[in-house]
């Protein structure tokens, strides 16, 4: 799966879109040692490293929409919290992989990451957009937000 950021994917042109662009560096990294490569180990890592980014960008975005009153952020939190217990399940199931990854997990992993960008990146976090076009062109709350979100979490959030 090639993933490749569309300015049509942006939300806020701040750290909202750094984070994803990273989440789908990342996936596309873990996505391409899927391929052939059975290397639990290497994958493991990859995951942990996705997880703890998409834990940030969470809390992040989480609030970004208080801030915005988006009307739809009890139910994005909700998926937030489904796609978590997901990953936390999918990276108990690579811990006991021992040495090697089955195609069946491979399989698993590749539909998840699938879900994750099509049915959230791509889907809700774009329902943000018609609430974040009024404060970016009217009274630059969005870039005041933006600039609270680095200030709370810059330390845990670095794009490589």
């Amino acid at each position: 799966m090639t993933i490749t950021w569309k300015p049509s994917h942006a939300i806020d042109n701040g750290i909202i879109d750094e984070d994803h662009r990273a989440i789908i560096q990342a996936i596309s990294s873990i996505y391409s040692l899927l391929g052939d490569n059975e290397d639990a180990v290497q994958i493991l890592a990859a995951t942990r490293e996705l997880r703890t980014l998409a834990e940030a960008h969470f809390a992040r975005e989480e609030h970004l929409q208080e801030l915005l009153n988006f009307p739809n952020r009890d139910a994005h939190r909700d998926e937030h919290i489904d796609l978590l217990n997901e990953i936390d399940l999918l990276l108990r199931e690579l811990e006991t992989a021992a040495e090697k990854v089955s195609s069946a997990m491979r399989f698993q992993l590749k539909g998840f990451f699938h879900r994750w960008i099509l049915d959230h990146a791509l889907a809700s976090d774009l329902e943000m957009q018609p609430y974040l076009a009024p404060t970016i062109s009217s009274d630059n709350r969005i870039w005041q937000a933006d600039n609270e979100l680095e200030d709370r979490y810059c330390d845990s959030f670095t794009i490589h």
